[in-house]
C-alpha cells in the first residue's frame, strides 16, 4: 500500500459540557474529506482513525473490551469492526441460519459456531492486522476485522465522520488505515475535558486502485 497524501486543517477545540479537570475524559471527532472538491471513490472500503499516544499520560493502560459483531440476516454480513489487540469478539446471529466461522490468522483449528438467534463464546484476539473470517458452512460468506495495537480508534461512518473517545488528555499521533490506503497525518494535542475537532483531507488520485 502506498502512503496517501494528506493535508491537515487548523483544528478547533470545542468545550465539552461540564467541568474541565485533569482527570476529565477527552475525545477527538472529525470528518474525512477529499481535496479540491474531487469525488471520493465509493469502493475505498472501511477507514479507521487511529490515535497513538506519544506521552505517558495519554498512554495509560486501556482495559480489554468486548466487541459484538452482529448480522440480522440469514447471510452473515456484519458491519466493519475494529478492535484492539487483547480485546474480545462475540459473534451474534440474529438470522435463522447457522454459521461456523474460522480464520487462518487466529489458527486453523479455531471454529466459531453460531446458531440461529444465538451468540458465540467470547473470542480473544491476539494478532494485529486485518483478520479475514470465513464461514465453513457458506463458502461465499466472508468479512474482515481490523485489530490494532493502538488503544484509541474509531471507524469512519457512511457520512465520512468519526469519533474517538473517551480518552485521556495528552499528545497523540493521528493516522488512518483502510485496505486501500494508510498513512500518518499529524500530531494532535488533546486537552482534558474537551472534544478536539479534526478534518482529514485525502487525495483520491493517490489511492491504491
Amino acid at each position: 500500500m502506498r502512503l496517501v497524501a494528506m493535508i491537515g486543517t487548523v483544528a478547533a477545540c470545542a468545550c465539552a459540557q461540564g467541568s474541565v479537570g485533569s482527570g476529565t475524559p477527552a475525545a477527538v471527532r472529525g470528518t474525512l474529506r477529499y481535496v479540491e472538491g474531487q469525488v471520493g471513490d465509493a469502493t475505498i472500503g472501511p477507514v479507521v482513525v487511529l490515535l497513538e499516544p506519544t506521552d505517558s499520560v495519554a498512554g495509560a493502560a486501556r482495559p480489554a473490551q468486548l466487541f459484538g459483531i452482529t448480522s440480522a440476516t440469514d447471510r452473515f454480513e456484519p458491519a466493519f469492526t475494529a478492535v484492539g489487540v487483547g480485546d474480545y469478539i462475540v459473534f451474534a446471529n440474529d438470522g435463522a441460519v447457522s454459521h461456523r466461522f474460522f480464520s487462518a490468522d487466529i489458527g486453523p483449528d479455531v471454529q466459531i459456531s453460531v446458531g440461529p438467534g444465538s451468540s458465540s463464546e467470547p473470542q480473544l484476539i491476539e494478532r494485529i492486522g486485518e483478520l479475514r473470517f470465513f464461514c465453513s458452512l457458506h463458502p461465499d460468506e466472508n468479512f474482515s476485522v481490523l485489530v490494532t495495537s493502538e488503544p484509541f480508534f474509531g471507524v469512519v461512518d457512511g457520512n465520512g465522520e468519526f469519533f474517538v473517545g473517551p480518552l485521556p488528555g495528552g499528545s497523540y499521533r493521528l493516522s488512518i488505515w483502510s485496505p486501500r490506503l494508510s498513512g500518518p497525518v499529524r500530531t494532535v494535542q488533546v486537552e482534558s475535558g474537551r472534544t478536539h475537532v479534526e478534518t482529514i483531507w485525502l487525495d483520491p488520485d493517490l489511492i491504491d486502485r
